[in-house]
């Protein structure tokens, strides 16, 4: 952390807005579906463990006015060790993105309401189809961000 605490004060001293990112929860490279890392939580650590360091790190950034935004989670995608494929809007906590990424969408904005709050799609951040039929609503308007990515695959 102190790595990580000084690299965000020399880039925000230099006038570089921070997006948090919430890469992988595993130190590995990313990505596959068997790297348990395709959701916001795994066998190692749990959903509320995830929506809790979102949170503290917030805490810890909350008076830099430079930190603006936390990307939830990479590319959320199967997840072939735990057989679980992460759905938006199914209601089952064990694979609805919706669902945890807004409850920890809404644990960052209580604890820091300026904060941007980024949502990737699904398949890799490829899929946004599901989003259209049923948009996310934060506590507090206009936080949120959608973001994807276009891979050729």
């Amino acid at each position: 952390m102190e790595v990580f605490d000084k690299t965000i004060e020399s880039l925000t001293k230099h006038g570089v807005m921070v997006v948090l990112n919430n890469h992988i929860g595993d130190a590995m490279w990313c990505c596959s579906t068997t790297d348990e890392n395709g959701l916001w939580y795994n066998p190692r650590y749990s959903e509320q463990m995830w929506i809790d360091a979102l949170v503290s790190l917030h805490k810890t950034y909350k008076n830099n006015p430079l930190v603006v935004a936390n990307d939830l989670r990479n590319e959320l995608r199967y997840d072939n060790k735990m057989n679980v494929d992460p759905k938006w809007g199914s209601g089952n906590p064990a694979d609805d993105w919706y669902l945890a990424a807004q409850k920890a969408g809404n644990a960052i904005l209580a604890e820091d309401p300026d904060m941007l709050i980024i949502v990737e799609g699904l398949n890799y951040a490829n899929d946004m189809t599901p989003i259209r039929s049923k948009p996310m609503k934060l506590d507090v308007d206009n936080r949120l961000i959608y973001s994807f990515h276009l891979y050729s695959w």
